[in-house]
């Protein structure tokens, strides 16, 4: 548990967690554990813990998913030789062990994570002790990846809109901090006109207007570009590395897209954007600090040319 309180990464807990109950068991015999994440960490299979034999690890890794899936329910279950995969199987006995023990970690909707325990002989159950250890150190590991979930989920949103689900002020912020001495295109998109569709429709078809468009926003990304909604009716598009040319265009299309006839429940017919652009370039002319403020010099030139016609 310490580990835990003491703010270590998830990663260096999931590792103790299972270093834990490595060792020579009360009844004298081995065990070496390592913890399988399934679908938790967004990365697909992970195995933490490192006392147990590279090559029981490797198959264990390569036959996780599959165990996973077969016995990840169980509350807790011992898998001998023969109902093991071939290769698995035989890592067993080469690492001298006779069976893998796998104690199924609660985590409530973050899918499963289980306790692999491979142990030196099966003719007597495991010790009450190392029973103990693997109840503990699941334990551990349930809350490590609780916490982790809960400090993704504050920290997305507080860099995320959650009205659009796009990012916000503070991350586009941080994305342009980030990309200091590259080019940098920044598009400021505003509806125009928005406040009459609110007074005639109402907020909620508002709403409804802003995630469909939001939606459009982020449709016209590339990888690696970066949408956000940073006001009522204001949006952001930060385009990495393309030249002047190239992000003109980008902003001609994303103005094109949200132009488009909206979907007919909505109510409301269509909505036009006023944008403007501003580029860093690599030359240095324009730090990318300066540059937001400069895109949005130019979308409310471009509004007010549209009022004035």
């Amino acid at each position: 548990m310490t580990p835990l309180l003491d703010g270590d990464p998830l990663e260096r807990t999931l590792e103790l967690a299972a270093d834990h109950i490595s060792g020579s068991g009360s009844d004298g015999r081995q065990i070496s554990a390592v913890l399988l994440t399934s679908e938790l960490l967004g990365e697909g299979l992970r195995l933490f813990g490192t006392t147990m034999p590279h090559g029981l690890s490797t198959e264990v890794g390569r036959h996780g998913a599959a165990l996973l899936r077969e016995h990840g329910s169980s509350t807790s279950i011992s898998l001998h030789r023969p109902v093991l995969p071939t290769g698995l199987a035989e890592a067993v006995e080469l690492a001298h062990y006779e069976e893998l023990i796998l104690a199924h970690i609660p985590v409530g909707d973050l899918g499963a994570a289980t306790l692999v325990a491979a142990n030196g002989t099966a003719r007597e159950p495991l010790a009450d002790n190392v029973r103990q250890l693997i109840d503990r150190a699941a334990k551990v590991a349930e809350l490590a990846l609780r916490s982790d979930r809960e400090r993704q989920a504050l920290l997305h949103a507080s860099r995320h809109d959650p009205l659009t689900g796009l990012s916000n002020r503070r991350r586009l912020d941080e994305f342009v901090a980030e990309r200091s001495g590259r080019s940098l295109t920044v598009i400021c998109v505003d509806l125009d006109l928005f406040k009459e569709v609110n007074d005639r429709h109402g907020h909620a078809i508002g709403d409804e207007v802003l995630r469909t468009i939001a939606d459009r926003i982020a449709a016209s990304c590339r990888s690696g570009d970066l949408a956000c909604r940073i006001g009522g009716d204001e949006f952001v598009v930060v385009v990495d590395d393309v030249d002047v040319d190239e992000a003109e265009r980008i902003a001609a299309r994303l103005r094109l897209d949200i132009a488009t006839p909206l979907p007919r429940h909505i109510g409301v017919e269509f909505v036009t954007a006023s944008v403007g652009l501003a580029h860093s370039g690599r030359d240095g002319t324009m730090r990318n600090t300066d540059v937001i403020a400069t895109a949005d010099d130019a979308m409310r030139r471009a509004k007010n040319v549209r009022h004035r016609r």
